[in-house]
């Protein structure tokens, strides 16, 4: 395995780390830069050693590499895999490294996180269900393969450059099969897109991903999850024991249809909610219509 010469002296541990990542080689993968972290671990950005194809390489961190539910997940990676669709990260490899510490390699998306568009301004109904068609016809497709996301979030969803598409943007969602670790430890989760069963800590289906689907639709009306809270203990709670808001409370422009869609989808018992995200995407192709102009993203 491809090393580094040893760090310069006076650099702190977090530098000392990066140095001692880049350069590192993952079989024919190998390390360029940091990109970011997470809940789960850090993301790094790499190439394939002999065809420069840029990669995304997720390191777990070591309390989520030692989870039980590591060896389900690499699994379900693995499973993941197989999947090929446009909408769909692709995954190259999944395992474990000499420190025990778990990786998943993937392709590397060229585009902007849902999270930083978000940021920009809410959107108009036909973006909202423009992008949740688009989402969830993706993650019935992985559900179709026996694969579930469990981790749906704006950062996980990324908008990327299509032509062919009259909004000239389409949607690749990333994280596949990493759901489980987050099922079995909420911890390393992100609260405010997490289903109540899921923090209840019991067997989930793609149910949960739907309610995740229904906060990210909220957020994309409103500029906020429908649950809000200084910590994520008091964000569960919120989740647990109080009805989601509705959209129009917060954006009366909001159409009525869309509203009660989203509301079903945010429903805290799973039965209550539409029963799978083949029915969701199809719902929402019918908000957005054959001809339906794209609407500017509001400003608020």
């Amino acid at each position: 395995m491809a090393r580094t010469p040893p760090p310069p002296s006076g650099s702190t541990p977090v530098l000392a780390s990066v140095i001692a990542m880049i350069g590192e080689a993952f079989d024919k993968f190998v390390v360029q830069s940091r990109i970011g972290a997470g809940g789960l671990g850090e993301v790094w950005l790499g190439h394939h050693s002999e065809t420069r194809t840029p990669v995304a390489i997720k390191v777990m961190s070591p309390d989520v590499s030692s989870l039980d539910s590591l060896h389900h997940a690499l699994d379900e990676a693995r499973k993941a895999a197989r999947i090929a669709d446009m909408a769909i990260a692709k995954i190259y490899d999944a395992g474990v490294r000499r420190d025990g510490r778990a990786y998943v390699i993937t392709e590397c998306i060229a585009g902007e996180p849902l999270s930083r568009r978000i940021e920009r301004g809410r959107m108009s109904a036909t973006q909202i269900a423009d992008i949740v068609q688009q989402v969830a016809r993706a993650c019935a497709v992985a559900s179709a393969a026996g694969v579930g996301h469990g981790n749906l979030k704006p950062s996980n969803v990324f908008m990327v450059a299509d032509r062919e598409r009259q909004s000239q943007e389409r949607v690749v969602v990333v994280d596949f099969a990493l759901g489980k670790l987050v099922t079995s430890a909420p911890e390393f989760g992100s609260a405010s897109y997490m289903s109540p069963e899921q923090f209840a800590g019991g067997p989930i289906d793609e149910r949960a991903d739907i309610y995740a689907l229904g906060c990210i639709a909220f957020e994309l009306a409103c500029q906020r999850p429908p649950f809000t809270g200084k910590t994520p203990a008091q964000i569960r709670t919120k989740q647990v024991d109080n009805p989601a808001p509705s959209i129009k409370s917060l954006a009366p422009d909001i159409g009525a249809v869309l509203d009660a869609i989203v509301a079903r989808m945010l429903d805290r018992n799973p039965d209550l909610r539409p029963r799978t995200l083949r029915e969701v995407a199809k719902r929402f192709e019918l908000i957005v219509g054959l001809d339906a102009p794209l609407d500017e993203t509001k400003q608020s």
